[in-house]
């Protein structure tokens, strides 16, 4: 039974430390700014937000396939 909890463990840490890194980044992308044009009539634009959707999106697949493939592997190897 302890090496089932182990694996379980360790697949749903690895996935979860991934999937909150994707979100982080995506974050940074929604929030960086840049200031166009000169100071007192320009404007705040944010050329990167529309990343922000997407890099979410690959870290929740990605997040998934770690969590498969690690128990996939330790089962294959024959340690659960």
């Amino acid at each position: 039974m302890k090496p089932i909890v182990y694996v379980l463990a360790l697949a749903l840490a690895l996935s979860g430390i991934t999937l909150i890194g994707f979100l982080l980044i995506a974050a940074i992308l929604e929030n960086y700014a840049v200031y166009v044009g000169i100071p007192p009539f320009g404007t705040w634009t944010h050329p990167l937000a529309w990343l922000a959707p997407l890099v979410r999106l690959i870290g929740e697949i990605i997040s998934i396939l770690i969590f498969i493939s690690i128990i996939l592997l330790k089962c294959l190897r024959g340690k659960i």
